[in-house]
């Protein structure tokens, strides 16, 4: 089947022509049609298989129709169609904004389509800048889009269509209460659009108390875990994390490679591991800036070498990126959803890819709960103890937190942190620190807390009657030391570092 076929547009089809776009994905297929004839949709598709598309084609095609006012076209277009008309799409994060707005531009460069993107974190005089001209997609965050409409910079009374993307994590993130709030203050008769990998009952029911009657076009959860990724688990104990994690990576076929953590505090350490190790990785959470954060995907998707993304769900959601061939779960993610997300980065436009999970003692109910969920029953892999590396470089991070507390409680803390992250100060050795001619001074701006890292041949055991000489404090802001909302002194740290060689 050829997009022709689907009845696009015909200035639209000569674009994807040009951009080599051929054969519509199945949720393609299946979306178009509904979308084109102004019908509510609600699709659930694996990352990868053009779901973006899936409803910014048929929306395109509408608006082109909608400009034309031909009797003939009344059904493929938007009745109330005006120059202040537009469409909404609300997405979870800033990241995802920006990739939709790219997917629009990509498809229309020669269709005078105007688009805007208002998100946290960029100036907001921008945006009611970019409110002054006739825009047809409107692309937001919730938190932002009702800021402008408080502000009355912005009008709800012309949307014409409403997009939830990535639908689930709008909740999951809290935007529920918000979603509510601008569905509230749109037209009642407004096309419904809701697309998601995951799809609940949560996010169905939204659409129906707001008087959609959404057409549901899903893939199965079993379908997405089959065939163009290889999945496996590994049962090793906690602190064996770090030792698998790198003989993986040591040891597998990849250029690119994801890894995931629950905790936004644990991107930092595990970036100054690997990259102790030889192995370039960067470090993706919200505790960054938009701009280094654009910066650091703009940076994975362009290395030519070998590179490691290490990142939260939050952070990685929707990430737009072709070629990655491996992605491992540090930590198991604790719902079925967030693991589909996560090995959906690999296995894309029909590349095989791998995807491996690290699971503790302390994951083990996850795992149950996410095997009964997908029923599935992930196969078990092993290192040979000849490929476990034994020579490396290890760590010890001062902040580090159990796995079984939820990175969530510690959202204000990380807050501080980024406030302080380039706050490095000269480390001075406390009285009670004996042998301190031994502590070196590193000062690195990618460190958000302190850090310890050391040699293997130097980890201190209870056995271990000498006092090392060479290991390395990293120091940064003071975020690592706070426990139960109290900093502890620098003093008492460096005691308990001290402790470690006694």
């Amino acid at each position: 089947m050829s997009f022709s076929s689907l009845g696009l547009h015909s200035d639209l089809l000569e674009n994807l022509k040009a951009k080599g776009f051929d054969t519509p994905t199945p949720i393609q297929v299946s979306s178009l049609p509904l979308v084109i004839k102004g019908k509510d949709v609600a699709g659930l598709a694996r990352t990868g298989t053009g779901k973006t598309a899936a409803f910014v084609l048929p929306l395109i095609h509408r608006i082109l129709n909608s400009r034309a006012n031909d009797e003939s076209l009344k059904q493929e277009s938007f009745a109330r169609w005006t120059d202040k008309s537009y469409i909404l799409i609300l997405v979870p994060t800033r990241e995802l904004a920006f990739q939709v707005q790219d997917n629009i531009n990509e498809f229309s460069p020669t269709l005078n389509i105007e688009s805007a993107v208002f998100v946290g974190g960029l100036p907001i005089e921008k945006d009611v800048e970019a409110l002054s001209k006739n825009l047809d997609f409107i692309i937001a965050t919730p938190g932002r889009l009702i800021d402008l409409y408080k502000n009355h910079n912005l009008h709800l009374g012309q949307v014409e269509a409403v997009v939830l993307d990535e639908a689930d994590r709008l909740f999951d993130m809290g935007f529920a209460d918000d979603v509510k709030y601008i569905l509230t203050r749109i037209p009642k008769h407004r096309q419904f659009l809701l697309f998601s990998a995951t799809l609940s009952l949560e996010a169905l029911y939204m659409g129906y108390e707001f008087g959609a009657q959404p057409v549901e076009l899903s893939d199965s959860k079993k379908e997405i875990q089959k065939d163009l990724i290889e999945e496996s688990l590994y049962h090793i104990s906690r602190p064996e994390k770090s030792t698998y994690l790198l003989s993986l990576l040591k040891s597998k076929s990849w250029r690119q490679a994801i890894v995931f953590s629950n905790y936004k505090n644990q991107i930092l350490d595990l970036e100054v591991f690997l990259g102790a190790n030889g192995i370039k990785s960067l470090g993706l959470s919200s505790v960054l800036t938009q701009a280094k954060r654009n910066k650091v995907i703009t940076e994975f998707k362009s290395c030519e070498n070998k590179v490691v993304l290490i990142a939260t769900d939050v952070a990685a959601r929707g990430l737009d990126i072709e070629g990655v061939d491996l992605v491992i779960n540090y930590d198991i993610p604790q719902n079925s959803d967030s693991y589909i997300h996560r090995i959906g980065r690999t296995g894309r436009a029909g590349r095989k890819g791998e995807a491996i999970s690290l699971v503790s003692d302390k994951d083990a109910e996850w795992l149950v709960k996410l095997e009964e969920d997908l029923k599935i029953k992930i196969s078990i892999g092993w290192i040979e103890d000849k490929d476990l590396l034994k020579d490396f470089v290890e760590f010890k991070s001062l902040a580090f937190m159990d796995s079984s507390t939820h990175h969530s409680k510690h959202i204000s803390q990380s807050r501080r942190s980024a406030q302080g992250k380039d706050n490095l100060k000269k480390f001075v050795p406390s009285k009670n620190t004996k042998d301190s001619q031994s502590l070196k001074n590193i000062k690195s701006k990618k460190v958000v807390a302190k850090k310890f890292v050391a040699s293997k041949k130097f980890k201190p055991s209870k056995q271990t009657k000498q006092k090392s000489s060479s290991f390395k404090i990293i120091k940064g802001s003071k975020r690592s030391f706070r426990r139960g909302g109290a900093a502890k002194s620098s003093s008492g740290v460096l005691s308990k570092i001290a402790s470690w060689f006694k």
